[in-house]
């Protein structure tokens, strides 16, 4: 049975501006029961402040992507994504690295 957070539904539109070209979005991230996920805390030295965070790795994903008019369209079974939000209360200066690759060995995902 299907539930209220099985999927996914992205939707963004940003215009031209100064800086950057037009883009705009339309993604569908499906959970994978099987797949790997992180949730970390971290608490910091101020008084109350914290930082929760949960990635979701390995996301099948499908939809497009327009970017200056060119559509790009993510293939049902090629493509994935890390789904990714936090919480909390931080310093302002403040620093995060991380990273994370995903693709195909054969016809087997791997992340």
């Amino acid at each position: 049975m299907a539930s209220w957070c099985d999927k996914r539904r992205i939707q963004c539109r940003f215009s031209r501006g100064p800086l950057s070209v037009p883009f705009e979005a339309e993604l569908r991230l499906a959970d994978n029961p099987s797949g790997d996920s992180v949730a970390i805390t971290r608490p910091f030295e101020g008084e109350g402040q914290f930082f929760y965070e949960n990635k979701i790795f390995g996301m099948p994903a499908t939809g497009s992507a327009t970017v200056n008019g060119k559509t790009y369209t993510l293939p049902a079974g090629a493509a994935w994504a890390i789904f990714d939000w936090g919480r909390g209360n931080w310093p302002a200066e403040s620093k995060w690295f991380w990273g994370q690759a995903g693709g195909k060995v054969g016809e087997r995902p791997w992340r």
